[in-house]
């Protein structure tokens, strides 16, 4: 433990050294100040005042009320972001028509480091929205509902120790997943409700604001789904999100900052390694709306694919999105990658509260050179992690199977001969399906593609048996023993259908030889988002003899897409043996 600490530090005053930090003294760190204006940001449309924002009146609110000085980076984001929609004023804002929209933004996407005040600022307008606008329903939503619930509780802090607020405003409701804070009915009536980001969020609910805290973590669409929808009937609704920089795994955050990105020129060049065309790919997907034009067989089979209700919502909702960018607003504080992680200069650009609070330059001075760089860089810089970590794979392995148009612009798209071998896996929280086909191809190589991922399970059934009697797919696996598809396979063998057990010594095998062909380059594939981010970010165990497994339980992502690779390739390439029934065991009578 002494040696491998010694050798941290011996790492750190070597960053230090070559680094421009070594230059800086500490009273010019202790005086660094943050950036009051985002580096990046949707300009407005009008020039900006007490007239055009309401921005200037939540900052007074916020000092005469509250009690509350705000930063002034937080002052400059609210008159930002609260632009009112033209030809709105303050003073003839009450003219306005019902379905007339207040807010020039109906969503507002907010990037800085952390440790800035992104809470405070939340929570203040949170406050102003309850008691001055009057907004009927208001709802925090958070990864995990502590983390809602807790900036609840800031909320109702404030409430308690200001009479003004306090004297009008009802007990708190604690109840455990309802709690709630509740103006008096004769002072508008406004409620704060929180709830935890996931599918079933905004479920039975209907708000005019929402709180959307640490967006970076949302890895599919769904929360983004079910609660923003619950503004649909709201015309002056607002979407308020904040977070830290993400990785490829965030991606709703990760298609709003792109889209914003090319909107606003490519400031950062960020489009250069993932086109506007591939961000369009990190929208929900679904066995009836995927691309299979390299399948033209199983083309007319997808078509006839339903979208169940809450996929059909979902994509409604972010295809919703793609089509209103207008609409958001976007604010980035984060330093430029063409500055050293150890150059204070560019940690002004990050972090806007540096030098007004707590947070100084001698703070990120020693988290710096104490680190990893890519943790600094995110959490402190808040610079994107675009590559993979500590994915399986050696570096440019998994991007290197990739067929596109760039990298074969005379080749027709490639596309499996004969039928494919299926493979299907359901994920720990068991709401969904994700099956993947491989085959030879016209190149003569292997090629591997996910082909349906759909929420709910029975439809699965049918999209296999449908296949199979096409001719379509004539072999079925997954991992047969000790997963969630388990009582799927056991009931898909007892519908007839030809399914081959994966477990024991195939499951390492199979998973192993995957891994070969993918660092040997044997395998064709398509960019597919869910694909790509669970092969970057997929933690392996391994067993006796070096044999390696996918590890469910301490991957950061779903990793499902990426065993249903792993399992069509096993079923593709194994050796030609007499399969028998995953029933079919010595002693065993099933009835």
């Amino acid at each position: 433990m002494a040696q491998a600490d010694s050798h941290k530090k011996a790492r750190a005053r070597q960053r230090l050294l070559n680094s421009p930090l070594r230059t800086w003294k500490k009273q010019e760190l202790k005086a660094l100040k943050g950036c009051t204006e985002a580096r990046l940001h949707t300009p407005p449309l009008r020039h900006l005042d007490e007239q055009t924002s309401l921005g200037y009146d939540v900052i007074e609110f916020a000092s005469e009320v509250c009690g509350i000085k705000l930063l002034p980076w937080q002052e400059w984001l609210l008159i930002h972001a609260l632009e009112l929609a033209e030809p709105w004023t303050v003073d003839t804002i009450h003219e306005r028509g019902l379905q007339d929209q207040i807010f020039r933004f109906r969503k507002v996407i907010v990037l800085v480091a952390r440790q800035n005040g992104k809470t405070t600022l939340g929570v203040v307008l949170a406050l102003y929205c309850m008691f001055v606008l009057r907004v009927p329903e208001l709802l925090g939503v958070a990864q995990d509902l502590d983390v809602a619930e807790e900036v609840l509780q800031e909320v109702q802090d404030i409430i308690e120790v200001t009479d003004e607020l306090d004297e009008i405003t009802k007990p708190m409701a604690r109840s455990s997943g309802k709690k709630a804070v509740q103006v008096e009915k004769d002072y508008g009536g406004s409620r704060y409700k929180v709830k935890a980001a996931n599918r079933k969020a905004g479920r039975g609910l209907t708000a005019d604001i929402i709180f959307f805290d640490e967006l970076r973590e949302q890895q599919t669409w769904d929360a983004w789904g079910a609660v923003t929808k619950t503004t649909n009937a709201r015309a002056s609704s607002l979407v308020w999100c904040m977070s830290n920089a993400g990785d490829l795994s965030s991606v709703v955050l990760r298609y709003l900052r792109l889209k914003a990105h090319e909107r606003l020129g490519d400031p950062d060049g960020v489009l250069a390694e993932l086109d506007a065309e591939n961000a369009d790919a990190l929208l929900p997907a679904t066995s009836a709306d995927m691309d299979l034009d390299d399948l033209d067989d199983l083309e007319d089979l997808l078509e006839e694919q339903d979208v169940d209700d809450e996929d059909a919502k979902l994509i409604a909702s972010a295809e919703e999105l793609s089509e209103d960018l207008d609409l958001v607003g976007f604010f980035e504080w984060s330093t430029p990658k063409t500055f050293d992680l150890l150059d204070p200069e560019g940690w002004r650009y990050a972090n806007p509260s540096l030098g007004y609070t707590g947070l100084n330059g001698l703070t990120l001075a020693s988290e710096g050179t104490n680190e990893p760089e890519a943790t600094f860089g995110t959490e402190n810089l808040c610079q994107w992690v675009e590559s993979m970590m500590k994915g399986p794979f050696p570096e440019q392995t998994w991007e290197a199977g990739w067929w596109t148009r760039e990298k074969y612009p005379d080749e027709d798209v490639p596309k499996i001969i004969g039928p494919a071998k299926a493979c299907l896996d359901i994920p720990l929280s068991r709401n969904r399906v994700y099956i993947s086909l491989a085959g030879m191809n016209d190149r003569g190589r292997v090629q591997i593609e996910l082909v349906a991922a759909r929420h709910g399970i029975d439809w699965a059934y049918e999209w296999l048996r449908e296949a199979v009697d096409k001719g379509l797919i004539d072999e079925i696996t997954g991992q047969s023993n000790g997963s969630q598809a388990t009582g799927f396979l056991q009931e898909a063998e007892r519908k007839k259908l030809p399914v081959t057990k994966w477990e024991g010594p195939d499951l390492s095998m199979g998973t192993s030889g995957f891994y070969d062909a993918i660092v040997g380059d044997e395998i064709d594939h398509f960019r597919q988002p869910a694909v790509d981010m669970a092969a970057q970010r997929a933690v392996m165990k391994f067993i006796a003899g070096g044999a390696m497994l996918i590890d469910r339980i301490k991957s950061p992502i779903d990793v499902s897409p990426l065993m249903t690779f792993a399992g069509a390739h096993w079923l593709l390439t194994r050796k030609e043996d007499k399969q028998t029934s995953m029933y079919e065991s010595e002693g065993l009578t099933w009835l």
